[in-house]
Formats: C-alpha cells, structure tokens, sequence
C-alpha cells in the first residue's frame, strides 16, 4: 500500500517501526513466560 511505501521510503519510521514490532514480541514471550510460572 502507499503506507508502507512510504515507510520503506523513511529509513527512520522504518527503525521506528521495527522497534516497535520488536517491543510487541519480547512482551508477547514475556507474558507466556509469566503465564507458565
């Protein structure tokens, strides 16, 4: 889409945004692994 075009096209909201993927990851596994404690 034009959205992610011009992600693409801003290396910093391409930084921001794999940041952000990152983040929401560690915190999914961070709230499994409380989940099995």
């Amino acid at each position: 889409g034009t959205s992610t075009r011009i992600a693409l096209n801003t290396p910093a909201t391409g930084i921001c945004w794999g940041t952000y993927e990152t983040v929401k990851f560690l915190w999914k596994r961070f709230n499994v692994a409380d989940g099995n404690m």
